[in-house]
């Protein structure tokens, strides 16, 4: 399991396979046993949000990653970890991830201000992550390719 957090993409095709199945399972299910299964707050939700919290504990504990990576890691698994939990409407009459939240004015002008922020820095990390991860692909493929010259 270590060697497998040590490599983030192919770890992330590993979750990847399992969401694929999980969907497939999904779609094979009668009508009524999919939606008790896959609805919100049932099984597969909380499930999700388990495997969310075993990867960042797995991250932060037995990983070999650098450190500051492993932190990047956990905190975009984390925002992946409180979406399922529906925070992005927890604390706002909507969900703060939708236009119609700014464009409506249910709530205070400051509290969609402070929304907006909230997003905003939750996109800019996960961004700087993914391009993060974009850069390591990258060197990873240089290594691969000087190690296949020598």
């Amino acid at each position: 399991m270590t060697r497998l957090l040590q490599q983030p993409l192919l770890f992330a095709g590993l979750l990847a396979l399992v969401w694929a199945a999980a969907l497939l399972l999904g779609l094979s299910l009668e009508r009524a046993a999919g939606q008790y299964f896959f609805s919100e707050g049932r099984p597969v939700e909380d499930a999700t949000v388990m495997a969310y919290a075993l990867v960042v504990l797995l991250l932060l504990i037995w990983s070999r990653a650098p450190r500051d990576f492993r932190l990047h890691s956990a905190v975009v698994i984390t925002f992946l970890a409180l979406r399922e939990l529906d925070f992005h409407n927890a604390f706002t009459s909507e969900s703060f991830m939708k236009i119609s939240y700014y464009s409506r004015g249910a709530d205070p002008l400051w509290g969609r201000v402070l929304a907006g922020l909230i997003f905003l820095a939750v996109l800019a990390i996960t961004l700087a992550y993914l391009i993060r991860l974009a850069r390591l692909r990258g060197a990873l493929a240089a290594g691969r390719q000087s190690n296949l010259e020598r």
